[in-house]
């Protein structure tokens, strides 16, 4: 599996996540979406957020998490979709 990472603007973010060719977008902004229009799509979240953490594992249980425990390394950028070598 490859994974890849590349630090954008938001417009790039907003458009590879409608289109499909990344499977992770960091923005400084929530997306307009309701949780159900973006129940499946995988997240990158910070530890320690109180009520976040959970009310997202609600909200989209269909979506898968990862958890980054650094805070200093929390970036914006998306992570390109992941394809097998």
């Amino acid at each position: 599996m490859m994974v890849s990472s590349v630090i954008c603007q938001n417009e790039e973010v907003l458009a590879a996540l409608k289109d499909g060719s990344c499977d992770i977008g960091i923005l400084p902004f929530p997306l307009k979406n309701s949780f159900k229009e973006i129940n499946g799509f995988n997240f990158l979240l910070r530890t320690e957020l109180g009520f976040w953490d959970t009310l997202c594992r609600e909200k989209m249980p269909a979506s898968k998490f990862l958890v980054q425990t650094d805070a200093a390394a929390h970036v914006t950028f998306y992570i390109t979709k992941c394809s097998p070598k």
